[in-house]
């Protein structure tokens, strides 16, 4: 799977006999083709595509790295969240107050803490509106 900037949407097609996928994203800060991920030998790995503004990893500049559950991937300005078990959570979380942030707000208190951690990885603070890049900024 590919995601880069472009009309958001999903592209669904085979290429050397395996299914491939395009996701589009409409993140001015992303290239046509930023990030890739793909299952080798059981894991997930993520690689940067070659992208103008490069991709991170909990933070940390990457070229290739594998996927742990709970990872989060910075491309441009949009943030991926890795997860290998997803478990339901809100039967736990009824009757609390809902945990809000700028990037949503949640029920879940597993959610609340990935939230959290979120906000310490992204640097400078994700802008959860649409919003055209800083003045000076440049987008690929």
């Amino acid at each position: 799977m590919t995601v880069g900037r472009g009309d958001r949407g999903v592209q669904r097609f085979e290429r050397e006999g395996r299914r491939h996928f395009a996701v589009r994203i409409d993140d001015p800060w992303m290239s046509n083709a930023h990030v890739s991920f793909a299952r080798e030998a059981g894991r997930w790995i993520v690689e940067d595509a070659g992208s103008r503004n490069g991709t991170r990893l909990n933070g940390a500049i990457l070229e290739r790295s594998t996927l742990e559950d709970g990872d989060l991937v910075e491309a441009g300005r949009s943030v991926f969240l890795f997860r290998t078990n997803i478990a339901a959570t809100l039967e736990q979380s009824l009757g609390e107050a809902p945990f809000e942030s700028d990037f949503g707000a949640t029920l879940s208190p597993p959610r609340a803490r990935e939230f959290a951690r979120l906000a310490k990885v992204t640097e400078p603070p994700v802008d959860a509106s649409p919003a055209a890049p800083a003045p000076g900024g440049t987008p690929k």
